[in-house]
């Protein structure tokens, strides 16, 4: 009787990388908007320009992650979680260029009463 050779977990989790680099993204720029409103004057560009850097950064992390993805696709066992890989940094593609949206177009430290 032949036993089951272990599965890595290592494809499972390039699948979820995309995610991943969406959530660092944002706490990224939730803890820049922090950091920025608790200065007594808050530069007026400082917002936008760690926002732009932190998207660079991420960009360039999703499409070499979707790059190796796309390449992963040729090994037949991990063909699903490939394309998995490769929609879920699709959307977190989409969420940090929403979340670039959000911080070009709205002021920071703005006050505002529900």
């Amino acid at each position: 009787m032949r036993q089951a050779m272990p599965r890595s977990i290592a494809p499972l989790m390039w699948s979820v990388a995309g995610p991943i680099v969406w959530f660092l993204h944002l706490s990224v720029l939730y803890a820049a908007e922090t950091l920025t409103c608790l200065a007594p004057e808050p530069e007026a560009g400082a917002m936008l320009a760690v926002s732009a850097v932190a998207m660079a950064v991420a960009l360039a992390i999703l499409a070499g992650m979707a790059v190796f993805q796309f390449r992963r696709r040729r090994i037949a066992a991990e063909r699903f979680l490939a394309d998995v890989g490769l929609l879920l940094s699709a959307l977190a593609l989409a969420g940090v260029l929403f979340a670039f949206l959000a911080v070009a177009m709205v002021r920071a430290c703005s006050d505002f009463a529900l």
